[in-house]
Protein backbone atom coordinates (compact mmCIF):
# COMPACT_ATOMS: atom_id res chain seq x y z
CA UNK A 1 0.00 0.00 0.00
CA UNK A 2 1.32 3.40 -0.98
CA UNK A 3 2.60 5.30 2.06
CA UNK A 4 0.85 8.42 0.78
CA UNK A 5 -2.39 6.95 2.10
CA UNK A 6 -1.15 7.61 5.60
CA UNK A 7 -1.35 11.41 5.48
CA UNK A 8 -3.67 12.90 8.07
CA UNK A 9 -4.74 9.58 9.47
CA UNK A 10 -5.06 9.19 13.21
CA UNK A 11 -7.08 11.03 15.78
CA UNK A 12 -3.80 11.83 17.51
CA UNK A 13 -2.24 13.63 14.59
CA UNK A 14 -5.26 15.31 13.01
CA UNK A 15 -4.77 18.41 15.14
CA UNK A 16 -1.14 18.74 14.11
CA UNK A 17 -2.06 18.37 10.47
CA UNK A 18 -5.09 20.65 10.49
CA UNK A 19 -3.08 23.54 9.02
CA UNK A 20 -2.22 21.29 6.07
CA UNK A 21 -5.79 20.19 5.37
CA UNK A 22 -6.93 20.72 1.81
CA UNK A 23 -10.40 21.19 0.40
CA UNK A 24 -11.07 18.25 -1.87
CA UNK A 25 -12.04 19.50 -5.30
CA UNK A 26 -14.82 16.98 -5.71
CA UNK A 27 -16.45 18.08 -2.46
CA UNK A 28 -16.30 21.68 -3.59
CA UNK A 29 -18.01 20.72 -6.83
CA UNK A 30 -20.67 18.85 -4.92
CA UNK A 31 -21.34 21.80 -2.62
CA UNK A 32 -21.73 24.10 -5.63
CA UNK A 33 -24.35 21.80 -7.08
CA UNK A 34 -26.48 21.89 -3.95
CA UNK A 35 -25.62 25.42 -2.79
CA UNK A 36 -28.73 27.04 -4.28
CA UNK A 37 -31.00 24.95 -2.07
CA UNK A 38 -28.75 25.02 1.02
CA UNK A 39 -31.00 27.42 2.93
CA UNK A 40 -34.22 25.56 2.25
CA UNK A 41 -35.94 23.42 4.85
CA UNK A 42 -35.15 19.71 4.66
CA UNK A 43 -38.22 17.52 4.22
CA UNK A 44 -37.52 15.23 7.15
CA UNK A 45 -34.76 13.97 9.39
CA UNK A 46 -31.31 15.41 9.95
CA UNK A 47 -28.27 13.25 9.23
CA UNK A 48 -25.81 16.07 8.58
CA UNK A 49 -22.42 16.07 10.21
CA UNK A 50 -19.04 14.38 10.30
CA UNK A 51 -19.35 10.78 11.44
CA UNK A 52 -16.76 8.17 12.47
CA UNK A 53 -17.44 4.48 11.78
CA UNK A 54 -14.39 2.72 13.25
CA UNK A 55 -15.39 -0.02 15.68
CA UNK A 56 -13.96 -2.97 17.59
CA UNK A 57 -17.00 -5.10 16.75
CA UNK A 58 -16.13 -7.57 13.97
CA UNK A 59 -18.15 -7.72 10.78
CA UNK A 60 -18.73 -11.47 11.23
CA UNK A 61 -19.48 -13.30 14.49
CA UNK A 62 -16.53 -15.10 16.15
CA UNK A 63 -16.94 -18.85 16.37
CA UNK A 64 -17.05 -18.88 20.16
CA UNK A 65 -20.16 -16.67 20.08
CA UNK A 66 -22.07 -18.97 17.72
CA UNK A 67 -25.78 -18.70 18.43
CA UNK A 68 -25.22 -15.63 20.63
CA UNK A 69 -26.34 -12.28 19.19
CA UNK A 70 -25.43 -9.98 22.09
CA UNK A 71 -22.84 -9.78 24.87
CA UNK A 72 -23.37 -9.28 28.56
CA UNK A 73 -21.69 -6.29 30.21
CA UNK A 74 -18.80 -8.37 31.57
CA UNK A 75 -18.36 -10.18 28.25
CA UNK A 76 -18.27 -6.85 26.43
CA UNK A 77 -15.53 -5.47 28.68
CA UNK A 78 -13.36 -8.55 28.18
CA UNK A 79 -14.05 -8.71 24.42
CA UNK A 80 -13.17 -5.03 23.93
CA UNK A 81 -9.81 -5.51 25.66
CA UNK A 82 -9.14 -8.59 23.55
CA UNK A 83 -10.02 -6.83 20.32
CA UNK A 84 -7.77 -3.86 21.13
CA UNK A 85 -4.88 -6.26 21.57
CA UNK A 86 -5.64 -8.44 18.55
CA UNK A 87 -6.12 -5.50 16.17
CA UNK A 88 -3.04 -3.58 17.32
CA UNK A 89 -0.83 -3.24 14.24
CA UNK A 90 2.30 -2.92 16.37
CA UNK A 91 2.00 -6.68 17.12
CA UNK A 92 3.56 -7.94 13.91
CA UNK A 93 5.95 -10.52 15.35
CA UNK A 94 9.72 -10.65 15.25
CA UNK A 95 10.37 -12.63 12.06
CA UNK A 96 12.36 -11.00 9.22
CA UNK A 97 9.29 -10.86 6.98
CA UNK A 98 6.91 -9.54 9.65
CA UNK A 99 6.33 -6.25 7.82
CA UNK A 100 5.60 -8.08 4.59
CA UNK A 101 3.01 -10.36 6.15
CA UNK A 102 1.41 -7.65 8.27
CA UNK A 103 0.30 -4.09 7.52
CA UNK A 104 3.81 -2.69 7.86
CA UNK A 105 2.41 0.48 9.44
CA UNK A 106 2.44 1.50 13.10
CA UNK A 107 -0.79 1.38 15.07
CA UNK A 108 -0.43 5.13 15.71
CA UNK A 109 -1.94 5.78 12.29
CA UNK A 110 -5.17 3.86 12.91
CA UNK A 111 -8.33 4.56 14.87
CA UNK A 112 -9.69 1.56 16.74
CA UNK A 113 -12.98 2.92 18.02
CA UNK A 114 -15.07 0.99 20.55
CA UNK A 115 -17.59 -1.84 20.53
CA UNK A 116 -20.81 -1.04 18.70
CA UNK A 117 -23.99 -0.46 20.67
CA UNK A 118 -27.24 -1.24 18.85
CA UNK A 119 -30.57 -0.58 20.57
CA UNK A 120 -28.78 -0.42 23.93
CA UNK A 121 -27.02 -3.77 23.52
CA UNK A 122 -23.56 -4.88 22.37
CA UNK A 123 -23.82 -7.19 19.32
CA UNK A 124 -21.32 -9.98 18.65
CA UNK A 125 -21.18 -9.02 14.96
CA UNK A 126 -22.22 -6.16 12.73
CA UNK A 127 -24.03 -8.57 10.40
CA UNK A 128 -27.60 -8.89 11.68
CA UNK A 129 -29.02 -10.90 8.79
CA UNK A 130 -28.48 -13.85 8.35
CA UNK A 131 -29.01 -14.71 11.99
CA UNK A 132 -25.71 -16.57 12.24
CA UNK A 133 -23.82 -13.30 11.76
CA UNK A 134 -21.85 -14.47 8.72
CA UNK A 135 -21.58 -13.38 5.11
CA UNK A 136 -23.60 -15.81 2.97
CA UNK A 137 -21.77 -18.26 0.74
CA UNK A 138 -20.68 -17.29 -2.74
CA UNK A 139 -22.50 -18.64 -5.76
CA UNK A 140 -20.66 -21.40 -7.70
CA UNK A 141 -20.09 -18.97 -10.58
CA UNK A 142 -18.54 -16.37 -8.28
CA UNK A 143 -16.28 -18.96 -6.63
CA UNK A 144 -14.92 -19.86 -10.07
CA UNK A 145 -14.45 -16.19 -10.92
CA UNK A 146 -12.61 -15.48 -7.66
CA UNK A 147 -10.31 -18.47 -8.20
CA UNK A 148 -9.43 -17.27 -11.68
CA UNK A 149 -8.97 -13.66 -10.50
CA UNK A 150 -6.62 -14.74 -7.71
CA UNK A 151 -4.52 -16.73 -10.16
CA UNK A 152 -4.26 -13.75 -12.52
CA UNK A 153 -3.36 -11.45 -9.64
CA UNK A 154 -0.60 -13.78 -8.46
CA UNK A 155 0.86 -13.85 -11.94
CA UNK A 156 0.97 -10.05 -12.01
CA UNK A 157 1.11 -10.04 -15.81
CA UNK A 158 0.21 -6.35 -16.03
CA UNK A 159 -1.21 -3.46 -14.02
CA UNK A 160 -4.77 -4.61 -14.74
CA UNK A 161 -4.03 -7.86 -12.89
CA UNK A 162 -4.46 -5.96 -9.62
CA UNK A 163 -7.59 -4.63 -7.96
CA UNK A 164 -8.95 -1.16 -8.58
CA UNK A 165 -7.99 -0.22 -5.02
CA UNK A 166 -4.41 -1.44 -5.48
CA UNK A 167 -4.22 0.62 -8.66
CA UNK A 168 -5.49 3.70 -6.75
CA UNK A 169 -8.50 4.00 -9.05
CA UNK A 170 -11.14 3.68 -6.36
CA UNK A 171 -12.01 2.06 -3.08
CA UNK A 172 -14.38 -0.90 -2.77
CA UNK A 173 -17.16 1.22 -1.30
CA UNK A 174 -20.04 2.11 -1.01
CA UNK A 175 -21.29 0.75 1.29
CA UNK A 176 -19.24 1.76 4.32
CA UNK A 177 -17.58 -1.26 5.86
CA UNK A 178 -16.08 -1.04 9.36
CA UNK A 179 -12.44 -0.10 9.32
CA UNK A 180 -9.71 1.78 11.13
CA UNK A 181 -8.32 3.41 8.00
CA UNK A 182 -9.71 6.94 7.40
CA UNK A 183 -13.03 6.03 9.07
CA UNK A 184 -14.80 9.37 8.51
CA UNK A 185 -17.64 10.54 6.31
CA UNK A 186 -19.27 13.96 6.00
CA UNK A 187 -22.93 14.36 5.09
CA UNK A 188 -24.51 17.54 3.72
CA UNK A 189 -28.21 17.71 2.93
CA UNK A 190 -30.76 20.05 1.41
CA UNK A 191 -34.34 19.71 0.31
CA UNK A 192 -33.31 18.22 -3.02
CA UNK A 193 -29.94 16.51 -2.52
CA UNK A 194 -27.77 14.68 -0.02
CA UNK A 195 -23.99 14.73 -0.51
CA UNK A 196 -21.82 12.11 1.20
CA UNK A 197 -18.05 12.48 1.19
CA UNK A 198 -15.91 9.59 2.39
CA UNK A 199 -12.40 10.42 3.60
CA UNK A 200 -11.00 7.09 2.40
CA UNK A 201 -10.48 7.50 -1.33
CA UNK A 202 -12.11 10.97 -1.41
CA UNK A 203 -15.27 9.29 -2.73
CA UNK A 204 -18.14 11.76 -3.13
CA UNK A 205 -21.73 10.81 -3.84
CA UNK A 206 -24.36 13.43 -4.71
CA UNK A 207 -27.73 11.76 -4.21
CA UNK A 208 -30.92 13.32 -5.63
CA UNK A 209 -34.07 13.06 -3.55
CA UNK A 210 -36.53 13.05 -6.44
CA UNK A 211 -37.95 10.43 -8.77
CA UNK A 212 -35.86 11.26 -11.84
CA UNK A 213 -35.31 8.30 -14.23
CA UNK A 214 -32.39 6.01 -13.53
CA UNK A 215 -29.55 5.39 -15.94
CA UNK A 216 -30.05 2.73 -18.58
CA UNK A 217 -29.11 -0.75 -17.29
CA UNK A 218 -26.14 -0.86 -19.70
CA UNK A 219 -24.50 2.20 -18.11
CA UNK A 220 -22.29 1.47 -15.09
CA UNK A 221 -20.51 4.04 -12.93
CA UNK A 222 -17.92 3.70 -10.14
CA UNK A 223 -20.21 4.64 -7.25
CA UNK A 224 -23.46 3.52 -8.84
CA UNK A 225 -26.62 5.45 -9.67
CA UNK A 226 -28.20 6.47 -6.36
CA UNK A 227 -31.64 7.78 -5.46
CA UNK A 228 -32.65 8.89 -1.98
CA UNK A 229 -35.94 9.31 -0.17
CA UNK A 230 -37.14 10.02 3.35
CA UNK A 231 -39.11 7.46 5.32
CA UNK A 232 -40.03 9.50 8.37
CA UNK A 233 -36.71 10.37 10.05
CA UNK A 234 -34.75 7.80 8.04
CA UNK A 235 -32.87 8.58 4.84
CA UNK A 236 -33.11 5.59 2.47
CA UNK A 237 -30.67 5.41 -0.44
CA UNK A 238 -31.03 2.80 -3.19
CA UNK A 239 -28.14 2.37 -5.63
CA UNK A 240 -27.84 0.34 -8.83
CA UNK A 241 -25.79 0.57 -12.06
CA UNK A 242 -22.43 -0.21 -10.51
CA UNK A 243 -19.45 -0.99 -12.67
CA UNK A 244 -18.06 -4.49 -12.16
CA UNK A 245 -16.20 -4.49 -8.86
CA UNK A 246 -12.84 -6.17 -8.60
CA UNK A 247 -13.90 -7.87 -5.37
CA UNK A 248 -16.88 -8.22 -3.02
CA UNK A 249 -19.57 -7.34 -5.61
CA UNK A 250 -20.29 -7.11 -9.31
CA UNK A 251 -22.44 -4.97 -11.61
CA UNK A 252 -25.65 -6.67 -10.43
CA UNK A 253 -25.39 -5.23 -6.91
CA UNK A 254 -28.57 -3.63 -5.57
CA UNK A 255 -27.56 -1.66 -2.49
CA UNK A 256 -30.05 -0.25 0.03
CA UNK A 257 -28.64 2.04 2.75
CA UNK A 258 -30.47 3.60 5.70
CA UNK A 259 -29.24 6.56 7.76
CA UNK A 260 -31.08 7.51 10.97
CA UNK A 261 -30.13 9.76 13.86
CA UNK A 262 -30.41 7.87 17.14
CA UNK A 263 -29.38 10.87 19.26
CA UNK A 264 -27.27 14.02 18.86
CA UNK A 265 -24.03 12.04 18.69
CA UNK A 266 -25.07 8.75 17.06
CA UNK A 267 -26.03 7.89 13.48
CA UNK A 268 -27.43 4.43 12.83
CA UNK A 269 -26.16 3.22 9.45
CA UNK A 270 -27.65 0.08 7.95
CA UNK A 271 -27.09 -1.45 4.56
CA UNK A 272 -28.43 -4.48 2.71
CA UNK A 273 -26.46 -6.23 -0.02
CA UNK A 274 -28.51 -7.94 -2.72
CA UNK A 275 -26.16 -9.30 -5.39
CA UNK A 276 -27.63 -12.58 -6.68
CA UNK A 277 -24.71 -13.39 -8.99
CA UNK A 278 -22.22 -13.15 -6.10
CA UNK A 279 -24.00 -14.19 -2.89
CA UNK A 280 -26.46 -16.99 -2.25
CA UNK A 281 -28.81 -14.59 -0.45
CA UNK A 282 -29.07 -10.92 0.63
CA UNK A 283 -27.36 -9.84 3.86
CA UNK A 284 -27.60 -6.84 6.18
CA UNK A 285 -25.17 -4.91 8.38
CA UNK A 286 -25.90 -2.38 11.14
CA UNK A 287 -22.98 -0.04 11.85
CA UNK A 288 -23.45 2.78 14.38
CA UNK A 289 -21.45 5.93 13.65
CA UNK A 290 -20.37 8.52 16.21
CA UNK A 291 -20.28 12.27 15.66
CA UNK A 292 -16.76 13.64 15.25
CA UNK A 293 -15.25 17.11 15.62
CA UNK A 294 -12.33 16.14 13.37
CA UNK A 295 -11.79 17.46 9.87
CA UNK A 296 -11.65 15.28 6.79
CA UNK A 297 -8.25 15.26 5.12
CA UNK A 298 -7.23 14.59 1.57
CA UNK A 299 -6.56 10.90 1.08
CA UNK A 300 -3.86 10.77 -1.58
CA UNK A 301 -3.03 7.49 -3.31
CA UNK A 302 -2.49 7.74 -7.04
CA UNK A 303 0.26 10.35 -6.83
CA UNK A 304 3.53 8.42 -7.08
CA UNK A 305 1.89 4.99 -6.70
CA UNK A 306 5.23 3.20 -6.55
CA UNK A 307 3.65 0.18 -4.83
CA UNK A 308 2.12 -0.97 -8.13
CA UNK A 309 5.45 -0.84 -9.93
CA UNK A 310 7.07 -2.76 -7.07
CA UNK A 311 4.41 -5.49 -7.27
CA UNK A 312 5.05 -5.86 -10.99
CA UNK A 313 8.82 -6.07 -10.38
CA UNK A 314 8.22 -8.75 -7.75
CA UNK A 315 6.10 -10.76 -10.20
CA UNK A 316 8.89 -10.62 -12.80
CA UNK A 317 11.43 -11.71 -10.17
CA UNK A 318 9.28 -14.69 -9.24
CA UNK A 319 9.05 -15.67 -12.90
CA UNK A 320 12.83 -15.65 -13.18
CA UNK A 321 13.21 -17.77 -10.04
CA UNK A 322 10.86 -20.53 -11.23
CA UNK A 323 12.85 -23.36 -12.87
Amino acid sequence: MNSAWRVGRSRNNRGRLSSCAVVVATLAAGILIIAETRAQTVRAGNVEGIWRFSTLTPLERPARFAGKSFLTESEAVAFAAERRTDTNFDRRGDTPDADLRGPGVNDFWFEAGSLAIVDGRVPTSLIVDPDDGHIPSLTPERKAYESQRLQVRRQGASAVSFTDSERCLRDDRPPFFPGRDHPLIQILQTQDYVAILQEYGNALRIIPLDDRPRLAPSIGVWLGDARGRWQGETLVVETTNFRRFSNRFDENLHLVERFMRVDDDTLRYEFTIDDPTVYSRPWTVVLPMKRSSDQLHENACHEDNYALANMLRAARQLERSVP
